[in-house]
């Protein structure tokens, strides 16, 4: 008898999830962290509460079904969510791969084969965003595509109960340190790039832009300061130290030359990614669900005590 434990290695990504309230002008009330994820929660409770036909979204363009399958809520921030998603429109002609024997059309255009989706939030005591780990799953859904189904089902729920405030999530990628490796191969640097909320950047001319069709990130450009004077990597660093701790920067760019010649680098294609080693289910082979959010927990405590 096989006793070996049927496990795979899987992909994380690391991204920053923040969640903006919009509240009326008289009301003078300061962001609490803490009462937004309540709000959250809350949120994702009610939704779970609800038939499968009201809990999904489709996404057209993706022949795409998703929907919230469950919510685990841990108190304090942290949260444990498990998306299911279904394509359709994919009909073909089964066959068994070792008689070679054809089985006929089985699905029907509707039809979708169901794939887990795993994220994991945790929120750290003093920070004001998520730290949220998702499982990239080939089959499954983007980081994009649960942060756009959470926002519509959070105006569905805000309509239903009338709430007094509106919320809105976002997601920004969290780095890897290769960024701070392939900065280090930059030979001259004549122009960095620095993507910041508009909010931390405390300009009277900008203030004037506080309007609902303006973006709500600046782009800042810094050039080289003369001709032999290249922008230094130890300002970089800074910035890119500044993006980890607070993410206040939400992109930093920089373009100059390495040994192969001109170079641009960017954070926003270079994420944090790691591997995971987790038990898979018989037959499926899916992730088993308590072990990926055991395993994703220890590396993020790894994580902090690295910090």
């Amino acid at each position: 008898m096989d006793n070996r434990v049927n496990t795979k290695e899987i992909p994380i990504y690391f991204y920053y999830l923040s969640v903006e309230r919009t509240k009326s002008k008289d009301d003078g009330t300061t962001y609490d962290i803490q009462k937004v994820a309540e709000a959250v929660s809350l949120m994702l409770s009610s939704l779970c509460k609800k038939d499968l036909v009201d809990r999904k979204h489709n996404f057209p363009s993706a022949e795409k079904v998703i929907w919230l399958e469950s919510f685990d809520d841990l108190k304090n921030g942290n949260m444990n969510l498990i998306f299911k998603s279904a394509k359709y429109n994919q009909s073909r002609t089964v066959i068994n791969t070792d008689t070679m024997v054809e089985k006929g059309i089985i699905k029907e255009q509707q039809d979708g084969d169901e794939e887990k989706t795993h994220l994991c939030i945790r929120l750290a005591a003093g920070q004001n965003n998520f730290l949220s780990v998702h499982e990239s799953n080939y089959y499954g859904i983007g980081i994009g595509s649960i942060v756009s189904y959470l926002n519509k089902k959070f105006d569905e729920y805000q309509a239903e109960t009338n709430d007094s405030y509106c919320y809105q999530l976002s997601y920004n990628i969290m780095p890897s340190d290769d960024f701070l490796e392939e900065l280090s191969k930059m030979q001259k640097i004549s122009l960095l790039q620095l993507t910041i909320e508009r909010q931390d950047f405390q300009n009277d001319f900008l203030r004037l832009a506080e309007r609902d069709d303006v973006k709500d990130t600046v782009d800042i450009r810094i050039g080289k300061i003369a001709k032999k004077r290249y922008i230094p990597l130890s300002l970089i660093k800074e910035y890119y130290g500044d993006m980890q701790a607070e993410n206040r920067i939400k992109r930093i760019i920089a373009e100059g030359t390495n040994q192969s010649g001109t170079f641009k680098l960017d954070t926003e294609l270079i994420k944090m990614k790691h591997c995971l080693k987790v038990e898979r289910m018989p037959i499926t082979n899916e992730v088993k669900s308590e072990h990926f959010f055991t395993k994703a927990q220890e590396f993020v405590d790894e994580m902090r005590r690295g910090l």
